[in-house]
């Protein structure tokens, strides 16, 4: 009876473990996907600076992208999949926007990138204190647009060289928490952090 109970304390032990890693390896897989799709974002809207429809005063004369974001729409029980998109404004005589006045989702036309469907986040929990993220070229300025139902802020807020928003308000970082253990808040946790400014880090703010 003793071996038996020793041995069966040995597998729970190491079943957990086992389902330990697997949960950390989900987490950091999961991480590194939604920061792939980020740097992707940022790095196709720095691209497009000096693009036709951004020269020519702004106008859009061409149906080049006016820059690039991620989506990556909140539910009741977290985001599930993320996706890169490219966005001209809705009237096509109409500037390439430049800040919160012109972001709202009806003034722009939004295409996901072609070969690049949204990206499944299984086996995770992932929360995102904004539905959609814009960088605009060239530096690129970080906007986003937050969730009306959630805490503040809400509605569309752009950051820009002094990380302000409209003068007054702070721009808050943008942060996408991901969690193992799906619907539950415990087990591994990482972030993916974007600021005003475009920088991305993955270190998870202290509450």
């Amino acid at each position: 009876m003793v071996v038996v109970f020793l041995l069966s304390a040995l597998m729970a032990i190491a079943v957990f473990y086992s389902s330990s890693a697997a949960d950390q390896i989900s987490v950091f897989r999961e991480q590194g996907v939604i920061m792939s799709a980020v740097y992707n974002a940022r790095n196709l809207a720095v691209s497009t600076y000096g693009s036709p429809q951004n020269q020519a005063e702004g106008k859009s004369k061409s149906k080049a992208p006016c820059g690039y974001g991620i989506a990556i729409p909140q539910g009741p029980n977290g985001a599930t999949s993320i996706s890169v998109f490219s966005y001209v404004p809705v009237n096509s005589s109409a500037p390439c926007p430049t800040n919160e006045n012109d972001l709202h989702p009806n003034n722009l036309a939004i295409s996901p990138l072609p070969g690049q469907p949204a990206i499944s986040l299984d086996g995770v929990y992932v929360r995102a204190n904004f539905d959609y993220l814009y960088f605009i070229p060239p530096d690129p300025r970080t906007c986003a647009d937050f969730p009306s139902s959630g805490p503040p802020p809400v509605g569309t807020l752009c950051g820009d060289t002094d990380n302000l928003s409209g003068g007054s308000s702070a721009f808050p970082n943008l942060i996408i928490t991901i969690t193992g253990r799906k619907n539950t808040n415990t087990g591994t946790s990482t972030c993916v952090v974007i600021n005003g400014f475009g920088q991305i880090t993955t270190t998870c703010p202290q509450t």
